[in-house]
């Protein structure tokens, strides 16, 4: 028995393998817009930028915090459009496979 056997398995697979892609995508560049913006805005260096980030996470000030999360959110649009783009250029591909003239083997030799 294959894994292509059960088509329900293999979607809930595939959705959970994207989602886990999307997600870690979305960490990955949350912080780096974080560090990013700590290190060209404030020129602060790898353990000032570690410091940083765990007194945001234990509750600093209220505009660190809102920095903080805005690069969240701007991490999650960034992914969301890379996410976007890459499905319409697949459905895009899926198209054009799917509009080619189909040819038996004998009628194209």
């Amino acid at each position: 028995m294959t894994a292509y056997d059960d088509p329900w398995a293999y979607c809930a697979r595939l959705f959970f393998k994207r989602l886990a892609m999307f997600l870690a995508l979305c960490v990955l560049l949350w912080l780096t817009v974080w560090a990013a913006l700590l290190h060209w805005v404030f020129g602060a260096d790898g353990m000032a930028i570690l410091q940083g980030t765990w007194t945001v996470i234990q509750g600093a000030q209220l505009h660190w915090r809102v920095i903080f999360w805005l690069s969240a959110v701007q991490a999650v649009l960034v992914a969301t459009i890379v996410f976007l783009l890459l499905m319409m250029r697949s459905r895009a591909s899926r198209e054009v496979q799917t509009r080619r003239a189909r040819l038996s083997p004998v009628a194209a030799g």
